[in-house]
């Protein structure tokens, strides 16, 4: 029996994982706050409905370049200001959509480190998924 053979023969859940990858935005309800960028963690599982062919073939032709879906999710959201968590989650999570069709479930957490609270807060976040993927 091949390798191939068997990752054929095998039911799966595969998923790629992008964790605590950090963008420097303009985030904040407040005028005074977007001023200054801080910084917001992603947190990303894309999950698909069977093993993409990079698992067989080592050939990102069948896959997801996670350097390319960074940089081109970077592009999409850096250059904007954000009021709220959650419209850039689903500002992100469109994007996520247009940049990734192979996918069929996603989930992703967007935190807001050290938000300027009167309180002690190391952050905020804000999670939102597509499909069943939790």
């Amino acid at each position: 029996m091949t390798f191939r053979t068997v990752i054929s023969m095998i039911k799966t859940d595969s998923r790629l994982h992008i964790n605590g990858l950090e963008f420097s935005l303009n985030l904040g309800y407040e005028c005074e706050e977007r001023e200054t960028k801080q910084t917001v963690v992603f947190d990303i599982d894309l999950c698909f409905e069977s093993l993409p062919e990079t698992c067989q073939t080592d050939d990102l032709n069948g896959g997801i370049c996670y350097d390319a879906l960074i940089r081109n999710l970077h592009s999409g959201v850096a250059d904007k200001e954000w009021r709220t968590l959650e419209h850039l989650a689903a500002g992100t999570g469109n994007l996520l959509n247009i940049l990734c069709p192979q996918v069929c479930d996603w989930h992703l957490k967007v935190s807001k480190l050290n938000p300027p609270l009167p309180f002690s807060c190391k952050s905020t976040a804000f999670s939102i998924s597509k499909g069943g993927l939790r």
